[in-house]
């Protein structure tokens, strides 16, 4: 059998197990009370969303709600207070928008409404990724990675189409980018989703969740209540998430290497990690990234005016709690049920994400609208969000800064160090779009200047906004059979 050798810093606590059934998706249902009036109809609405109650794959007791809505409305218990404006927001727009103000508390309108939710959905909606790939007729296994620093994640193998002999595979890996999960790999069918497409090529899929995302939110000593889970940004990602997962994926298919496919995100905690770990290069025959995020400064996205009043993390956190940023759960799959369902106004779903993603409304889906936004966001800390907005405003690739104080304990300087990206020896091909908000022209070629020499290719997408890598309507056609192409290569 074929083993890696790696420096002893590298060597993370691997953990690994498969179960049987139930999804490693670290979800659980969230407690109701039925109260008076419009909170009581709403909860009735809420409660009809097939949603199942998954066992925890570690000993994490569950977590305790917060209650951030009074009794003259109804009491919903969230794992954090954080969220309460935005789920206030909605509240209100449901009221507003999709019950008439004089029928809210009758029976006939809260009827109307389950039955709009008894028709028509996609159970999809409702479904942890491993049912998902399961009903599109893929095998797939649960796989956990134990970090260095604790951090429990699961990682998502799709097995081959056809038959390939243990050490002779194809081996691809799949990282997500921001506040999204492994799903973003499989949300569409089959013929348009990458994940699907490269297992019926033969190529061993394993999907990647990020730290504190909705798949991989376990830790071994500590709770996602607990402040200090979510103290950690893509820096972490970098420098302990990707080497344990790596090397254990090539360790269990005993692969020499791997083809290795970003997001976003999953483009910078990448190059973050290779300038933690230089000898990460040697085990990655391909690096193909999508949509790469490095350089911020030129984003188009609304969250550029945001981003001058995060330059520090503590008031942030007075926000949004414990430290966590828009969790995936209950509320986002009712959104996904009935607000962007073709038969209402899912252009206020297409607009929120053009409005941070980049305009491109030919290459959407609206018939996948519910499936994308029941499951992504998929969560992050808010200390990972500060950090982006740091890279805004500085326009600087570099680590998280802490203030003066701390990073002189951590840096031992006064500032955050630059990552060094310009000692790349592996392959690059990149993709990027003239729509996309996210990663702009300007950022992508700035990244470009810096690694000019070990690029092999660049593709233009004018059309293309930051989630059409990975949603696009067209992606099957357009996009993935260049990437096919590229791989074969290696």
């Amino acid at each position: 059998m074929f083993r890696i050798s790696y420096p002893t810093y590298l060597r993370p606590h691997l953990a690994y197990s498969i179960q049987a059934s139930g999804p490693c998706l670290n979800m659980y249902t969230d407690s109701l009370q039925h109260i008076q009036h419009a909170g009581t109809n709403l909860v009735k609405i809420l409660s009809k969303i097939p949603y199942k109650k998954v066992h925890k794959s570690r000993s994490n007791k569950p977590k305790v709600g917060v209650s951030i809505f009074t009794s003259s409305a109804f009491n919903f218990e969230w794992q954090m207070k954080g969220n309460a404006l935005l789920y206030w927001f909605l509240w209100f727009l449901i009221v507003n928008v999709f019950v008439d103000e004089a029928q809210i508390n009758t029976i006939s309108s809260v009827n109307k409404v389950l039955q709009a939710f008894e028709s028509g959905f996609d159970p999809e909606v409702y479904q942890n990724i491993t049912e998902v790939i399961s009903s599109k007729g893929y095998t797939s296994e649960e796989h956990y990675v134990t970090t260095k620093d604790g951090f429990i994640l699961c990682i998502i193998r799709i097995l081959p189409k056809c038959h390939v002999a243990s050490g002779r595979q194809k081996v691809v890996f799949l990282q997500h980018g921001l506040l999204d999960s492994a799903h973003t790999w499989v949300n569409n069918l089959p013929d348009e989703s990458l994940g699907f497409i490269l297992a019926d090529n033969c190529y061993d899929v394993w999907l990647g969740n990020s730290r504190g995302s909705t798949y991989s939110s376990n830790h071994q000593y500590l709770k996602p209540d607990d402040k200090e889970f979510w103290e950690f940004s893509w820096d972490e990602m970098g420098k302990y998430d990707l080497p344990a997962t790596l090397i254990y994926i090539l360790n269990y298919t005993n692969a020499e290497k791997l083809s290795y496919i970003g997001h976003s995100q999953g483009c910078q905690i990448l190059l973050a990690c290779f300038d933690e770990h230089p000898i990460m290069q040697s085990f990655i025959n391909l690096f193909i990234a999508l949509a790469p995020a490095a350089y911020l400064g030129s984003i188009k996205s609304p969250i550029r005016y945001i981003a001058p009043f995060a330059k520090t993390v503590e008031p942030v956190i007075e926000w949004f709690g414990n430290g966590e940023f828009l969790p995936s759960g209950k509320i986002m799959q009712f959104l996904g049920l009935f607000l962007c369902k073709p038969n209402h106004i899912p252009f206020v779903c297409s607009n929120i994400m053009y409005l941070i993603a980049g305009y491109d409304s030919k290459n959407t889906n609206v018939s996948r609208l519910p499936i994308y936004v029941a499951h992504t966001p998929a969560g992050t800390s808010v200390q990972n969000m500060v950090h982006y907005c740091q890279g805004i405003v500085t326009d600087r690739f570099q680590k998280y800064d802490y203030g003066p104080t701390k990073n002189l304990q951590i840096y031992n300087q006064s500032y955050p160090p630059l990552y060094n990206i310009s000692q790349l020896k592996i392959p690059i091909i990149i993709y990027y779009g003239g729509h996309d908000w996210l990663a702009s022209y300007n950022d992508v070629h700035k990244l470009i200047k810096q690694i000019n020499y070990t690029i092999s290719s660049i593709h233009y997408f004018p059309e293309y906004n930051h989630l059409d890598f990975v949603w696009g309507l067209n992606a099957g056609k357009l996009l993935y059979p260049l990437i096919l192409k590229q791989l074969s290569k290696v």
